[in-house]
């Protein structure tokens, strides 16, 4: 009751999280409590006597008067007004269907599913809407999505795990097959960490492209004082650009940024296998 229809729906629907001091403005909250100082030896106690004191500091409030940061009831009464009027509703549902299916593309359904339960509650009540979201959900739970972002979700976990431990060998030396804009962006972060980068594409004019688009990036890192013209040196020594598989025995991993196509991929690497030393690892 204490948000807008419009607040409430770009809340849901997207997952975002707001600063508390938002969320007290948008009526989501009622009141922050400020963090403890640092010093403070005793945690836990001072917490409960801390809460203790703001719970009182409430209920005197409440028994004088109401919340100083409760809305006003005319505001609520108008607000009222506003959402038993349908056109008004459906025009905000479905401007935020429209927002929904244009960043979706309809890929995803459970915002649909969000949208029609808040219509069914809006229309029908709260009991309407309760037994609405328990079917949607049980919907959703068996759908193809949900399976997908639920093993997403479990392999971003294990790979945070880092279960293989350190790596055997260390990279210090890469090359990447391909100067476009990929490939310049990948060159690009890497010199930056240290390794040295092998950037190689057999048409020159595209090799000169993409070397000039990472001098040109960092020479922008200079003037805004990003980094120093020492450092600027430093990491561009570190990439080489050429138009032969030269010295490509000496990379720890080769990465390819080719047209998608699987012929010439393929050719790419049976060549490329004569040179690659054999730790090397092909990305």
């Amino acid at each position: 009751e204490n948000l807008s229809l419009s607040d409430a729906l770009d809340l849901i629907l997207t997952g975002r999280e707001i600063k508390a001091k938002k969320a007290k403005a948008m009526g989501l909250v009622d009141f922050l409590v400020e963090p403890l100082r640092s010093d403070v030896q005793n945690i836990e106690e001072e917490n409960i006597a801390y809460l203790r004191s703001i719970a009182i500091q409430k209920v005197k409030q409440l028994i004088v008067k109401k919340p100083s940061n409760q809305k006003s009831g005319l505001m609520k009464n108008i607000k009222s007004i506003i959402m038993e009027n349908s056109y008004v509703r459906n025009y905000i549902l479905s401007q935020a269907q429209t927002k929904v299916m244009s960043q979706t593309q309809g890929l995803y359904p459970a915002p649909l599913k969000i949208l029609d339960v808040i219509r069914q509650t809006l229309e029908n009540g709260s009991t309407v809407g309760y037994n609405a979201e328990a079917e949607a959900f049980a919907d959703l739970a068996m759908t193809n999505e949900s399976k997908a972002l639920i093993s997403l979700f479990h392999g971003r976990t294990e790979c945070k795990k880092n279960k293989y431990g350190n790596s055997e060998r260390e990279i210090k030396t890469m090359a990447v097959i391909g100067s476009g804009v990929v490939g310049a962006g990948i060159a690009h972060v890497s010199i930056d960490k240290d390794f040295q980068v092998i950037l190689y594409d057999k048409t020159s004019a595209v090799l000169d492209q993409g070397k000039s688009q990472i001098v040109k990036n960092y020479q922008t890192y200079v003037k805004r004082n990003r980094i120093t013209n020492a450092e600027y040196n430093r990491i561009l020594s570190n990439l080489t650009c050429q138009a032969t598989f030269e010295n490509l025995e000496k990379c720890d991993i080769i990465i390819e940024d080719l047209f998608e196509d699987l012929k010439l991929k393929q050719n790419i690497l049976n060549e490329l296998e004569q040179y690659m030393s054999k730790h090397c690892i092909f990305a």
